[in-house]
């Protein structure tokens, strides 16, 4: 059982984890925001789903990008996000292939940021509590 107590560092490290996702999906927002390619994605495809106390969403979008040949992309949306961008028949928005989030679209790309900023402060917290409570089982327990 006393080895048991040092379990209690995986909490720390999966919000770790979580962080360091985060923390990519922000860059690559951001990165896509300011170095994509400025298209036009037309809507092909749009549903909102309620499914119990939940509501999401999402939106198939094609476009072509430069030198290429057309895409056909379904990006999943929270209600918030899809609440913007129901009624648009063309969507703009920014591509860039390399990056890990490849398509920004740009009605939408304040609340993402904002979204991914508030989450990173949320995990930053709960890393720090939890490391905290994990440095104080470890020290305290039995030897």
């Amino acid at each position: 059982m006393k080895k048991l107590v040092f379990l209690i560092w995986l909490i720390p490290g999966w919000l770790f984890f979580l962080s360091l996702y985060q923390v990519n999906v922000l860059n690559g927002l951001v990165q896509t925001h300011q170095d994509g390619t400025d298209l036009t994605g037309f809507v092909e495809e749009f549903e909102i789903k309620y499914i119990s106390s939940q509501t999401n969403g999402y939106v198939v979008l094609r476009f072509t990008p430069q030198g290429g040949s057309e895409k056909i992309e379904k990006l999943g949306l929270p209600v918030q996000v899809a609440a913007k961008i129901q009624n648009l028949a063309a969507i703009p928005i920014r591509y860039d292939s390399t990056s890990s989030v490849p398509i920004v679209m740009l009605p939408t790309f304040t609340f993402q940021r904002s979204t991914m900023i508030v989450n990173l402060a949320i995990m930053a917290v709960s890393l720090l509590i939890t490391c905290l409570i994990a440095w104080h089982f470890t020290l305290s327990r039995p030897r």
